[in-house]
């Protein structure tokens, strides 16, 4: 597969790896569509903890047909913070809450709140859930929610490596463009009504003609 992209992301280190398909190129452009929100019933856009210190703000990743829930935590920007530490992401209900622990986000603020409330639902309808609507519809192999609807993102910032490896992540664009969107392609090319009888076993030369009168 070859990738045509201004901007590197971690799975373009697997290039060239067992041999180079040129016949499937990645037009890795990245695009933002606004005032669309496929996940509203059950994505939060972002939450922050009563404790003034963690931001927390859950997302989606669709990659190849699938969807996976993620959360991003980090400082609250104020210049003096107790527990200062470096913005990570972590994917899928038993990292996060760990993560929610591990930051001592109890009872009455985020922990209390996405555990009893949004985390079981949002784990539930969404991570590793297949559902190929809307890479059909804006026919790519990876968006991302949080706030906005980003097509073709960049993975490495939200550290998808940690689902998906670079080898990984490479070969599954690979067969998802050259398989499940090629294939999409192939399907909506408009076929004549010739053709689709051919295709059910018919004879183009003999089930449209007359018979003769005798």
């Amino acid at each position: 597969m070859l990738i045509v992209a201004k901007l590197k992301d971690y799975y373009d280190s697997a290039f060239g790896v067992g041999g180079v398909d040129k016949t499937c190129v990645f037009q890795r452009k990245e695009s933002k569509i606004k005032d669309v929100n496929p996940f509203k019933k059950f994505l939060p856009k972002h939450i922050t903890s009563t404790s003034t210190e963690t931001t927390c703000t859950m997302f989606v990743v669709g990659f190849c047909g699938k969807l996976y829930v993620g959360a991003h935590f980090a400082n609250t920007p104020q210049p003096l913070l107790k527990n200062k530490f470096k913005a990570f992401c972590v994917y899928g209900k038993d990292a996060i809450e760990e993560a929610l622990k591990e930051k001592k986000l109890k009872e009455r603020n985020i922990y209390y709140y996405l555990t009893t409330a949004k985390i079981p639902k949002i784990i539930r309808e969404l991570d590793n859930k297949s559902n190929l609507d809307l890479f059909f519809e804006y026919k790519v192999p990876i968006f991302t929610f949080g706030t906005k609807l980003v097509l073709n993102p960049r993975l490495k910032r939200l550290e998808f490596y940690k689902v998906f490896d670079s080898y990984s992540a490479f070969q599954e664009i690979h067969m998802f463009l050259s398989g499940v969107l090629g294939n999409k392609e192939k399907e909506t090319v408009g076929v004549s009504d010739i053709d689709r009888l051919e295709a059910h076993g018919f004879d183009k030369k003999t089930s449209f003609r007359k018979e003769k009168q005798k």
